[in-house]
């Protein structure tokens, strides 16, 4: 049974996470998106891991259509208790449109705090800082900046007694905010903040996979400024060696 003060703690979650998501402005766009996502994961040691990704998005903008595909390295490291420090190198490629493509570079830095792990439920935050350096096949645009990322999780098992279990059915929750020091920021969409509800199921100690959905708010920069939300339906599988 969950205490009292934690359940309090969810609902104010909660309510921070849906309120901004509620409101709407007259120059709101909508756009779909589609991720498909395969993680590795390599154990180095017991305070070592590597990770991989591979991964498809498309995004549909007002009957076009435009696909990045990225690649990353990630390691994390597990030697200070309740405290996960992880360093990240994303490579982007996207193509925007029949004239326009582009190369991210996206070396990350991060820490995650373990706020609780007891029972059913996992909660943690996640800090990153990235610096993110565009190449476009136009070098005029070409531009580099960094931004902060906050991420709150929360990690429900539905039929098991904790989520690291065999064959255990869970419910993730998350919210994410934006912090751009750039105010004169020119990429095409800017994220603000992220909403994010996920079901997924672990066979085993290597096989996982995820069914998660995304509503993500953005503001356009680059012509005029107008807001975006944006519904995504990510497929995700993770491979553990």
């Amino acid at each position: 049974m969950m205490n009292h003060g934690l359940f309090q703690w969810l609902l104010i979650m909660y309510g921070l996470t849906i309120a901004p998501c509620l409101y709407a402005q007259d120059n709101e766009r909508r756009l779909d998106q589609f991720w498909v996502t395969a993680e590795f994961r390599y154990p180095i040691s017991t305070a070592i891991l590597l990770k991989t990704n591979l991964e498809y998005r498309s995004v549909h903008d007002a009957g076009e259509r435009w696909r990045t595909w990225n690649f990353s390295g990630e390691v994390t490291f597990f030697s200070i208790p309740a405290v996960d420090l992880a360093g990240a190198l994303r490579v982007f490629y996207s193509q925007e449109n029949d004239t326009l493509n582009r190369t991210e570079l996206r070396p990350t830095i991060g820490a995650r705090v373990n706020i609780l792990r007891k029972g059913r439920f996992v909660i943690d935050d996640q800090l990153r800082f990235e610096w993110r350096q565009f190449f476009f096949n136009f070098s005029d645009l070409n531009r580099s900046l960094g931004r902060f990322r906050n991420k709150t999780n929360v990690l429900f098992a539905l039929n098991k007694k904790n989520p690291y279990l065999d064959k255990a059915l869970s419910l993730r929750l998350s919210f994410e905010f934006f912090m751009i020091r750039d105010k004169e920021l020119k990429e095409r969409f800017a994220n603000r903040h992220r909403l994010e509800a996920g079901l997924g199921f672990r066979f085993n100690d290597h096989w996982r996979l995820w069914l998660i959905y995304y509503s993500q708010y953005s503001r356009n920069q680059i012509e005029e400024s107008f807001n975006t939300r944006e519904n995504i339906l990510r497929i995700r599988g993770i491979y553990s060696l």
